[in-house]
């Protein structure tokens, strides 16, 4: 009986140095959080050259890209809650909700080119269409202090839109009158992306509080958007033009408040 009691007693006097120790912690070193970012983004289709095969494989429709990556600027807000390293060796790790969106859309352009079973290929019409991709992520980020700078790494997950829009044909030398064009889609997806950079804190609350209360940072991020796809012609045809997926490369400006 007194051992069960003398272990209820340990079991509180743990409890209460865990918080004593925990909060000035806490107060001290974690902290909310706001970033804005602005990023370079290069967005690359892995299908350079998508086809539609139809009629019992007797036509094949071509539409080779002239570049299956073109650049546009993203824009990105995030807000979370970074927490306190628990040793000076352990990385800060900041969880946080992002959103991202493309300030402009990337513009596509390649031809359509027929080929009919025994002969020779056709290019019928040039084409051009525009993209524009959002994410919202949950986004998770490690951050070691070496000496004056922090370095990271980031990690996020969640949902994408990827939007092909404003397809658009015009007739090349064989004067084909061109076909409806294809229907605009939204493609809602799952995202991931990764990435890593260098940060630099400044604006120190105090010499004796050591916890900045701005940074800028420079930072790479890669993104897997997921795919992108049109609808169809119509019934005439009724077949779906698809890209494949759509990864971004991002170089970032980012600017953090702490609060």
């Amino acid at each position: 009986m007194k051992d069960l009691t003398l272990k209820k007693l340990l079991d509180k006097i743990i409890c209460c140095l865990l918080v004593l120790f925990a909060t000035p912690i806490l107060a001290v070193n974690a902290h909310f959080y706001l970033t804005g970012s602005l990023a370079t983004s290069q967005v690359t289709l892995s299908k350079r050259s998508p086809q539609i095969v139809y009629y019992g494989n007797l036509i094949t429709d071509a539409y080779p890209l002239q570049k299956r990556d073109e650049r546009s600027e993203i824009f990105g807000f995030t807000g979370g809650y970074e927490f306190a390293n628990i040793n000076c060796y352990g990385p800060k790790i900041a969880l946080g909700l992002g959103f991202y969106a493309s300030l402009s859309d990337f513009t596509y352009q390649g031809q359509l080119i027929e080929t009919t079973l025994g002969d020779p290929s056709i290019p019928l019409y040039g084409y051009q269409f525009h993209l524009i991709s959002r994410r919202l992520l949950v986004d998770a980020q490690f951050t070691w202090m070496v000496k004056q700078l922090a370095t990271f790494i980031n990690v996020g997950a969640g949902p994408s839109w990827n939007r092909l829009k404003d397809y658009q044909e015009k007739i090349s030398g064989m004067n084909y009158p061109p076909l409806p064009a294809f229907q605009s889609r939204t493609n809602n997806q799952f995202a991931y992306q990764l990435g890593f950079g260098v940060g630099y804190p400044f604006h120190l609350v105090s010499q004796r509080l050591p916890k900045q209360s701005e940074q800028i940072s420079l930072a790479y991020r890669y993104v897997a958007l997921g795919h992108g796809s049109f609808g169809n012609r119509g019934d005439v045809y009724p077949y779906s033009l698809k890209f494949g997926n759509l990864y971004s490369q991002e170089i970032a400006f980012i600017y953090t408040y702490f609060f």
